[in-house]
């Protein structure tokens, strides 16, 4: 996909770099949705990543502005974000998947589903 960086792998998505973490084999994929306002969404689910890869393929997204990711060219709007996240699963090809959000994140995935119910 793109180059790997400290932690994660950088995605180009809409021409701009998007750090994204895959870890696990597993049959089912769980998609954790940017946290909002944390520095590193990566780094803040680690331990839930590293015991959830055991069962699960776990796809953490860093959003635009956050983490390793870079800064962003469109406004962040609810929509936007769940739009970004949309395009990063695609590109690796994933088509179902289960949505992990935290509490300020939930707006997104709720935006995304309305929008990919037919994924």
């Amino acid at each position: 996909m793109g180059f790997v960086n400290t932690y994660g792998e950088f995605v180009k998505i809409h021409g701009k770099n998007m750090c994204v973490s895959v870890e696990g084999t597993g049959d089912e994929i769980l998609s954790i949705f940017p946290c909002s306002g944390t520095p590193s969404p990566i780094l803040k689910m680690k331990a839930l990543v590293s015991f959830s890869s055991k069962k699960y393929t776990v796809v953490t997204v860093e959003g635009f502005g956050s983490g390793q990711s870079d800064n962003p060219n469109t406004v962040r709007t609810v929509q936007n974000i769940a739009k970004d996240v949309h395009s990063v699963l695609q590109k690796f090809g994933f088509t179902q998947y289960s949505i992990i959000s935290d509490i300020p994140t939930v707006l997104y995935s709720m935006s995304y589903i309305q929008n990919t119910r037919t994924r």
